[in-house]
Order: C-alpha cells, then sequence, then structure tokens
C-alpha cells in the first residue's frame, strides 16, 4: 500500500503519536478522505498480453463515468521494462481531449507514476495533472 505525505497524514501521525503506548489508540476521523484510482496504471502493466489503447482509454473513461475523479492513468517507465506503458503519452493526449470535449469530466484529475528524472520530464512534457513519484 503507497501513502503520499500530506498536512493531514503529519497531523494523524502527530495524534497517534500522543496516544498511549499500551490499549487502543484512538484517533478522530478524518474531515475528508481522498480515492486515488490506480487500476489503469497498477493493473494493466502487470498484464502479459498487450492491451490496444483505445482499449486502455474505454476502461478509464468507464471510470470517470462511474464517478471516479481521481485516476493514476499510467506510468512514465521505460517500455522494455514496462510494455503496457510504451504507450503512456498517447493514452494521456487522448484524455486530456476527452476530458475538455466533456464538461462533465471536467473536474477529473488524471496522474501518472514515475520511477526517475526522465519519466517526470515525459509526464511533465505531455501535461499530466499531477505526477506520483516513487523511489
Amino acid at each position: 500500500m503507497w501513502f503520499t505525505r500530506s498536512a493531514f497524514s503529519e497531523n494523524l501521525l502527530a495524534e497517534i503519536e500522543k496516544q498511549p503506548a499500551k490499549g487502543p489508540r484512538i484517533v478522530s476521523k478524518p474531515e475528508r478522505v481522498f480515492l486515488i484510482e490506480v487500476g489503469p496504471r497498477d493493473g494493466f502493466q502487470g498484464e502479459s498480453q498487450l492491451i490496444p489503447k483505445e482499449q486502455k482509454i474505454r476502461w478509464i473513461q468507464s471510470a470517470l463515468a462511474a464517478g471516479a475523479k481521481d485516476v493514476q492513468i499510467a506510468s512514465f517507465v521505460q517500455s522494455k521494462i514496462v510494455p503496457q506503458m510504451a504507450d503512456a503519452e498517447e493514452v494521456c493526449a487522448a484524455l486530456k481531449i476527452f476530458r475538455n470535449q466533456h464538461p462533465a469530466f471536467a473536474d477529473a484529475r488524471f496522474s501518472a507514476l514515475a520511477l526517475n528524472p526522465k519519466g517526470v520530464e515525459r509526464a511533465i512534457t505531455v501535461g499530466i495533472d499531477a505526477i506520483d513519484i516513487s523511489m
């Protein structure tokens, strides 16, 4: 499971630290919870048979239609290592066009995973909304 540090997580960690070491730890519930659909990136990259970009785009559009607002759509990695992500730029570009043409999805946020500086550069070039960096 991946966690991103934020002001919320820092406050939560500080609150947990205040709790006694023995017995149950009680923390207050958060005001908001953010869910990120990572299926397109995490799910597609593990498939052995190549998935056509059109199918990836339709799946992501279906996730948006089902109510997903924040979707990790690609991974900017070496295509030799992860062949499923060789079309990451094309998928991102197509989904940006889709979002711009459909006002109902204007608030959708697309992110991508990058593992190195070259991946970050590729993500910036395509204009992804957010880059998730893992080291």
